[in-house]
């Protein structure tokens, strides 16, 4: 029988030793790989194609943020992926999911939930590990994170049409979804909660 290959991806030896005891606990049968930055688990992804999960460091001496967990689930679009971090505040979670990976776990949590966590991975749910409460984790389509900035930018429903190549129609979902999901009484207030919650760091580069 061919063991499942997991792949984990840490600079540190200590903390990769202990997310190895949590693979083994909830693998036990699995094969382990480990690797120190983005190219050598790159290379391995491709040397052992047994690999089906990879726990992977948000913080690697070879990459810059988001960029290596970008380029692994860009060439293994299949590939489960879950990414531990001590990088745990709410808007580093919510762009890490927004790449499509199927989990994040903290560094921070206890074992036994580290075990539960990627224990529902394995069978088939999207994980956040610690949860936010709903009422301050908003996660937002790349639509959704376009039409806000240009709520920031004081635009209107139909300069933003215009702006996404969209009908005013479909603009104005657009904006009525986000004052729903901010619980927000006008655009004012949306864009205010949305700066508390530190969601508009990243500008449009184009109006």
């Amino acid at each position: 029988m061919i063991k499942k290959g997991v792949l984990i991806a840490e600079d540190h030896d200590l903390f990769g030793d202990g997310i190895a005891l949590v693979v083994n606990e909830v693998l036990p049968n699995s094969e382990i790989f480990r690797a120190r930055d983005i190219r050598s688990s790159l290379a391995l992804l491709e040397a052992k194609p047994s690999i089906s999960l990879a726990l992977i460091d948000l913080k690697m001496p070879d990459a810059n943020g988001l960029d290596g967990i970008q380029a692994i689930k860009h060439r293994y679009p299949t590939l489960t992926i879950v990414v531990i971090s001590s990088l745990d505040f709410e808007t580093n979670v919510r762009n890490i999911m927004n790449l499509g990976v199927n989990g994040f776990i903290s560094k921070a949590s206890p074992r036994e939930q580290m075990i539960c966590a990627l224990d529902k991975v394995l069978q088939g749910e999207i994980v956040v590990e610690p949860e936010f409460p709903q009422s301050q984790c908003i996660l937002l389509s790349t639509r959704q994170e376009q039409t806000l900035n240009f709520m920031a930018q004081g635009k209107t429903n139909k300069e933003i049409a215009k702006a996404l190549n969209i009908s005013p129609h479909t603009a104005k979902e657009y904006v009525s979804k986000i004052l729903q999901l901010f619980d927000a009484d006008n655009r004012t207030q949306a864009v205010q909660k949305a700066e508390n919650k530190g969601l508009l760091f990243t500008k449009l580069k184009k109006n």
